[in-house]
């Protein structure tokens, strides 16, 4: 088990990683603002899970800046680096760039006697301009149950010969981070022709380790149409998500 403080050294190293600025009027005008979540789409309330928020300022010649423009973040749910539903911070380089960090502590969904997800509405407003991102918060009790699932792939493409595989790997872990043994997850793929190692679009696997990983091999057969593969996994009440490119063979 991870040290109770855990959380106070992430928010430290957090709100330590934030320019240093000393404020200044800015003369640029904002012409556009994009929101992103770079990192963390989906995080636990425990403390110790963040997601990344990026928000890129240009200006009305479309050229990422805005030196000194502040971006006001709020949240619905949970907290940024300052501990607070609340930040502003400024643009400090050429790229118009702001990152911000989004936690959730524990129980943030209340008194908890099962899994709980909700939805953070996260805002970022440059002068009259506000965009949102939504981040799923999962709220759950201490326990060895599966709170979060994480999928990643050893290849970003395969081609559609029915020979090349890509390995699906899903992360099972329960509200403390850790993983999760003997937890059923179930793999599934939306694209006509792939399929997995038992000839199906769907196949079931057991985490067997510690860390709470198992893995599931899709591969496409001839004919398949070129394009996204969206593969999706589910432990109890929590999913993930990642996609494999199928392209055409030479």
């Amino acid at each position: 088990m991870k040290s109770k403080y855990t959380r106070f050294a992430i928010l430290f190293a957090l709100f330590a990683s934030l320019p240093f600025y000393l404020g200044c009027e800015s003369d640029v005008s904002v012409g556009s603002l994009a929101l992103t979540v770079t990192d963390g789409e989906t995080i636990v309330a425990n403390d110790k899970d963040f997601a990344t928020i990026e928000a890129t300022v240009t200006g009305f010649d479309d050229v990422p800046g805005g030196l000194g423009v502040e971006v006001d973040f709020e949240t619905t749910l949970g907290y940024f680096a300052n501990g607070r539903p609340a930040i502003t911070l400024p643009v400090t380089g050429s790229d118009g760039i702001v990152i911000s960090y989004l936690w959730a502590p524990k129980r943030t969904a209340g008194q908890l006697e099962e899994i709980t997800i909700d939805t953070a509405v996260v805002s970022g407003t440059v002068e009259d301009t506000t965009r949102f991102v939504k981040i799923t918060i999962i709220g759950c009790e201490e326990g060895n149950d599966p709170a979060k699932i994480e999928l990643s792939t050893d290849e970003s493409s395969i081609k559609g010969d029915g020979e090349e595989e890509a390995t699906i790997t899903a992360t099972v872990t329960d509200c403390e981070g850790e993983g999760v043994l003997w937890a059923d997850v179930e793999f599934r793929t939306d694209k006509i022709l792939t399929r997995f190692s038992n000839g199906k679009m769907t196949i079931t696997k057991t985490t067997r380790d510690e860390d709470g990983t198992v893995e599931a091999f899709l591969s496409a057969g001839r004919g398949t149409p070129p394009g996204l593969a969206k593969i999706t996994a589910k432990s109890g009440e929590v999913s993930g998500r990642v996609s494999v490119k199928i392209t055409v063979p030479e």
